[in-house]
């Protein structure tokens, strides 16, 4: 597999999946989302993007702050 098609099957899932619905299915299976911090909406696409592009592993990393999101559960 090469990168790029990690890259774009990544995208596809992560991106996809936060942008229409607020979570993976692995989060769906921990019961967490992610939403607009200011109105708690879905992020949508350009969030979902900015959350994709600066990833950090904290509750709300800065990706999360960037992107105006949070993460719920």
């Amino acid at each position: 597999m090469t990168i790029v098609t990690i890259v774009v099957v990544t995208i596809a899932y992560e991106v996809t999946l936060t942008a229409l619905k607020g979570q993976t299915v692995g989060k769906m299976a921990m019961g967490i989302r992610i939403a607009r911090a200011d109105n708690g909406d879905l992020p949508g696409w350009g969030k979902a993007i900015m959350r994709w592009a600066l990833p950090d592993d904290r509750r709300q990393g800065w990706h999360d702050k960037a992107a105006a999101t949070i993460v719920l559960n």
